[in-house]
């Protein structure tokens, strides 16, 4: 916390973080597929996915 200029006091206690795959999993629900977390440092992640394109 202390390396991005937070302190414990300051974090909001609202913001609670759910597991990666049930992130990936409601992706995955909504219609993407070849879904995958590509980077991800602290609580910070990149989740990508493909929609395929209705026709």
């Amino acid at each position: 916390m202390q390396a991005i200029g937070y302190t414990l006091e300051e974090e909001d206690s609202s913001n609670q973080l759910l597991d990666m795959e049930t992130q990936l999993q409601w992706l995955r629900d909504i219609g993407f597929t070849d879904v995958d977390c590509y980077w991800k440092w602290l609580e910070t992640a990149l989740l990508i996915g493909v929609k395929p394109a209705i026709l």
